[in-house]
């Protein structure tokens, strides 16, 4: 948004942005019935992983159901999001405990690795 009177003040607004709409409701089922593939069928917009919208949305199971699963192990520490945020970022910046808790865990689960801006999961926590 180049009008910086009408950009989202919070993720949460991102979230309500009519892009958005039954998205997270779709891919929270899938995640729900630990269906959905390790990308989602998005053409436009933002890309995020499976990882990373259960991370936002404290659908922690995803992160705990095989810890030797290959999948599980890259998918923990992917950057695939538009700021190069980790799952582990977002579990952070939204408050997710359990989200956080299942992510630290992880013994795969790198907590130091930073986005785009240079920030580690620890930044998120403390602004």
């Amino acid at each position: 948004q180049r009008d910086p009177q009408k950009r989202p003040k919070s993720f949460q607004e991102v979230l309500d942005h009519p892009f958005f709409q039954g998205f997270f409701d779709s891919v929270s089922s899938h995640i729900d019935n630990s269906v959905l593939p390790d990308s989602t069928d998005q053409k436009q917009g933002w890309f995020m992983s499976k990882f990373h919208i259960a991370a936002a949305l404290n659908k922690p199971s995803i992160f705990i159901e095989d810890e030797n699963d290959s999948n599980v192990n890259k998918g923990i520490n992917s950057q695939q999001h538009f700021l190069g945020k980790t799952p582990l970022h977002l579990a952070a910046e939204h408050g997710e405990l359990t989200s956080l808790n299942a992510l630290l865990d992880n013994k795969m689960c790198k907590s130091t690795l930073k986005d785009f801006n240079g920030q580690t999961p620890v930044h998120s926590v403390i602004r």
